[in-house]
């Protein structure tokens, strides 16, 4: 099986650039990688179309006009122009570890979808990961200089894999950061295209299911200075649909 990875993004051109370097060095890469725009400028659209020139795997870039934040129908238009069988989602900040979608994919369970989390970076940190090459294979380990919430930079697969045997129903942490679903209906055949809910204008939290555990993946994400973070490679809950 393999996955769609939909990327959103507004105007972070240097965190995007990171975030898909650590996308070619996934152990089992995307099908397809679909950059979700909010309305960047053009500076967006020039580091995508670079990446897209040299990349082995197929990218599209979805971009939507700037009238204020609507990221939940940024993601919605990408999910429309998404063609894999299983949809991964991060943020544009968020670079990724090199197990990641490899871990996504191992506890992917149809009516069931897979909230992740990640683990912040100070903004020295930050500075110091925007500034240079990113290291390949890129794993920073949970005891790194500049890692906040290290417990949570701990990836433990065996862990993973016990934990998502079973899925709860909690709506706690629920986060489209770092995420995983299929996007189809049970038993419907209709791929959903507007799976995401909004909360006001455009502010959105995600559907309706129940989450379960937190196995502390490893991954990392990149904040904006002071706000950096490590995307955590792994989930930290399971969901179930209702």
């Amino acid at each position: 099986m393999r996955a769609s990875l939909i990327v959103t993004t507004y105007n972070r051109p240097d965190a995007l650039h990171l975030v898909l370097q650590s996308v070619l060095q996934q152990t089992v890469p995307p099908a397809e990688i679909i950059v979700a725009d909010d309305g960047s400028s053009a500076d967006t659209a020039e580091t995508v179309g670079r990446f897209a020139k040299t990349s082995p795997i197929p990218v599209k870039h979805v971009w939507q006009e700037d009238q204020g934040f609507r990221a939940a129908q940024s993601r919605n238009r990408a999910l429309a122009a998404a063609q894999g069988p299983y949809i991964v989602l991060i943020d544009g900040d968020m670079v990724l570890h090199s197990e990641f979608i490899a871990d996504h994919l191992a506890v992917a369970r149809e009516g069931r979808w897979v909230q992740g989390s990640r683990v912040l970076l100070t903004e020295a940190a930050t500075a110091a990961l925007l500034s240079s090459p990113l290291p390949v294979p890129f794993k920073p380990p949970f005891y790194s200089q500049g890692i906040m919430k290290k417990h949570a930079a701990i990836r433990c697969r065996s862990l993973m894999l016990l934990t998502a045997l079973s899925a709860g129903s909690s709506m706690k942490s629920i986060k489209s950061c770092n995420m995983g679903f299929f996007p189809e209906g049970s038993g419907s055949g209709k791929r959903l295209r507007q799976p995401l809910c909004r909360l006001g204008q455009g502010r959105q939290r995600v559907c309706r299911p129940p989450l379960s555990f937190r196995p502390r993946p490893h991954q990392p994400e990149i904040r904006r200075p002071g706000l950096s973070s490590l995307a955590s490679g792994r989930r930290a809950c399971l969901f179930a649909e209702k």
